[in-house]
C-alpha cells in the first residue's frame, strides 16, 4: 500500500501480468487495475520487499524493489497511473 497519487489514500500496488500495477483509493473502494512498464520479476516477492518512501518530494509515494539482487528506484508517476524503473 502506497499513497502513489498524492491524494492522502493508500492505493495497491499489486502484479498483475508479471508486472507492477496499482490500484487507486477511491475513498471506500479501488479502481480497476492499472498496468504499469516496470516487470515485476518475481512477483509478489518483490512486492514483499519493496519498500515505500518519498523520494523526490512530489507528494506521491514511490518504491524501493529488489529485481535479481539489484535494488531500483522506482517513481510514481503523475496522476497515479504507475511507476517508471528510474536507472
Amino acid at each position: 500500500m502506497a499513497d502513489v497519487n498524492g491524494d492522502g489514500l493508500q492505493d495497491a500496488v499489486v502484479e498483475s501480468a508479471g508486472k507492477f500495477a496499482v490500484r487507486l483509493n477511491k475513498g471506500g473502494s479501488f479502481d480497476s487495475i492499472s498496468a504499469t512498464n516496470v516487470l515485476a520479476g518475481e512477483g509478489a516477492k518483490n512486492l514483499r520487499q519493496a519498500q515505500v518512501l518519498g523520494f523526490n518530494s512530489d507528494g506521491r509515494q514511490d518504491l524501493l524493489a529488489p529485481f535479481g539482487g539489484v535494488w531500483h528506484f522506482l517513481r510514481a508517476r503523475p496522476l497515479g497511473v504507475g511507476f517508471d524503473d528510474v536507472p
